[in-house]
């Protein structure tokens, strides 16, 4: 996906992922530390996981197609251009391991999950719970930190040529 209206698709793909990955960062972490905050948030935070980390992939898409486009103008800081597109496969990369954990944790604690519990009754056991809760923690983190670092060094580059 190269364009979107005649417009570049990455800068417009890219405030879906800006806005969802810290948001299910939050919704997975308050999923994994906040007991009574399960039965209310339930399905929602895997889901809202697998939905942020599909904006991401596909605004790093977009990137790489912009990205090839923007390495051919003469003026390109190759150098910004290749850090602003690995934060952003690292960003994908958290993304995918924040709904892993926000899957695993719905199974240990989602209601839907009973049955499974019942059989496995290893997910019953308490550290099951803080291991899974400092997981999130650690996933939502890596996904709060890498957006904001690739957001920025993306917004630097373009501003800085604007305002220079």
């Amino acid at each position: 996906m190269n364009t979107i209206a005649g417009l570049p698709a990455h800068p417009l793909l890219v405030h879906a992922a800006v806005v969802l990955l810290p948001l299910a960062a939050l919704v997975v972490v308050a999923y994994a530390v906040w007991p009574a905050a399960r039965a209310r948030i339930g399905i929602v935070s895997p889901v809202l996981a697998l939905i942020a980390a599909g904006a991401a992939k596909l605004a790093e898409g977009a990137g790489e197609s912009l990205e090839r486009v923007v390495e051919t103008l003469p003026d390109t800081n190759r150098a910004a251009v290749n850090a602003h597109a690995e934060l952003g496969e690292q960003t994908v990369v958290a993304a995918a391991a924040l709904v892993l954990v926000a899957v695993a944790l719905y199974l240990v604690h989602g209601t839907a999950a009973a049955r499974l519990r019942e059989r496995l009754s290893l997910l019953e056991a308490p550290w099951v719970g803080i291991v899974g809760a400092v997981l999130a923690v650690i996933a939502g983190v890596a996904v709060v930190y890498l957006t904001v670092d690739a957001g920025h060094t993306g917004a630097s580059m373009v501003w800085s040529d604007l305002t220079s």
